[in-house]
């Protein structure tokens, strides 16, 4: 008996995989009017020095519609144009719907897409609960620059920018990170606790290191 049902476990399993497999295009179609990526296009920044890509490379992720509808596909997140590619069958696309999303997981990384907070677009999900931590990525594209003497030409440069924080409280209010006086008062409710956390803790900066640690503290807080 016990064979016969371990028998059986697996041929589900195994018909639930190939129907999954199936569907995935209409998944697809059905939830992200996917769009196509051109290669032939001049995005492919083949004559561009630096990279447009938080990852070059494609990488294992999942796109999340809610906590259990979800499809496991190789990603990667252009910052430059602030869009996540997926690749199947050998075929690059762009996400042409992120406003359905719940989440998207890119090895370990999570992102969001809010369309309108802070000028909209996807945000790293640093820190979760009752205040989150997000972090915006930046990059500017400098053009193609011919030096007046020798006539030098400087091929068109992706060149990083500093990364933004942000921090949103779930009654919906945020506010940008720019100083540790904006996290204590983006923090008021617990103003004194935090004062006191940021001394004892000897944070002097905002990078990333020290609004986590400021952030688990406040979200462990009644």
């Amino acid at each position: 008996m016990k064979t016969i049902k371990f028998s059986c476990f697996f041929v589900l399993m195994f018909i639930s995989q190939s129907i999954f497999a199936q569907d995935f295009d209409p998944f697809l179609n059905n939830y992200f009017s996917y769009k196509s990526y051109n290669p032939d296009k001049a995005k492919t920044y083949e004559d561009t020095e630096g990279s447009p890509y938080l990852n070059k490379e494609f990488v294992e992720g999942s796109i999340f519609i809610n906590d259990t509808n979800y499809v496991k596909i190789p990603l990667r997140y252009n910052i430059y144009t602030d869009e996540l590619e997926y690749r199947h069958n050998s075929v690059n696309y762009v996400l042409g719907n992120p406003a359905i999303l719940k989440k998207a997981i890119i090895e370990q990384s999570t992102f969001v897409y809010l369309p309108h907070f802070h000028g909209g677009g996807y945000f790293e999900q640093i820190v979760q609960g009752k205040c989150q931590l997000l972090k915006k990525y930046a990059i500017k594209l400098k053009p193609q620059e011919v030096k007046p003497i020798g006539g030098i030409v400087i091929p068109p440069t992706f060149e990083k920018k500093p990364n933004m924080f942000y921090l949103a409280l779930n009654d919906a209010s945020s506010r940008k990170v720019t100083n540790l006086k904006s996290v204590i008062n983006a923090l008021a409710d617990e103003k004194e606790s935090i004062e006191k956390f940021i001394k004892e803790n000897h944070i002097k900066n905002v990078k990333q290191e020290s609004l986590i640690k400021i952030l688990e503290y406040y979200n462990s807080q009644k």
